[in-house]
């Protein structure tokens, strides 16, 4: 089931996981330790405090499990973005200021142009004769999708002119 799709699921469904343990229980102690009148503007969060707090070891599955989803819960409830940084303090995240945030999306932004330019290379040299119907009608959407992004992006970018995908032989 999708992450971004939380709010559909029964209870049933929110207390399920699969081959671990829940991230439900140090979520809480993460959202107890850091309510929203704590999380003020460019405040820096160390990693260690989070180790120490959830007893979760940095670099693991579960720390990235458990990190990822209070995150996102604080996005959502609290519109209040956490970045991942490199401080005097080491790893830590920093609740984003306003022109934290604008710096985040305009990454965010260059990301989505890379990631255009990789399909636009791509989808010329895919065999369409080697394709299923459903797998035609894949491809048709994405071109579709993708063209209606790069012209977009050519009336209102800046300087970048790319050319819109049609599908190989």
């Amino acid at each position: 089931m999708r992450r971004n799709n939380e709010k559909r699921r029964t209870d049933a469904m929110k207390n399920m996981f699969f081959g671990g343990l829940t991230t439900e229980p140090d979520v809480r102690k993460l959202m107890e330790t850091y309510p929203r009148d704590k999380l003020l503007l460019d405040l820096v969060i160390s990693y260690d405090e989070i180790e120490k707090l959830v007893g979760i070891q940095y670099g693991s599955s579960r720390w990235q499990s458990v990190t990822d989803r209070w995150r996102k819960t604080v996005q959502r409830e609290f519109g209040i973005w956490l970045n991942f940084e490199e401080e005097d303090v080491g790893l830590c995240f920093r609740v984003l200021t306003n022109a934290g945030k604008l710096r985040y999306a305009m990454r965010s932004e260059r990301k989505i142009k890379r990631q255009l330019i990789n399909i636009a290379k791509v989808v010329p040299v895919i065999n369409r004769k080697e394709l299923t119907d459903v797998e035609k009608g894949n491809l048709d959407g994405l071109i579709g999708r993708t063209n209606a992004r790069l012209a977009s992006e050519q009336m209102h970018g800046k300087g970048h002119k790319f050319p819109l995908i049609t599908a190989g032989e």
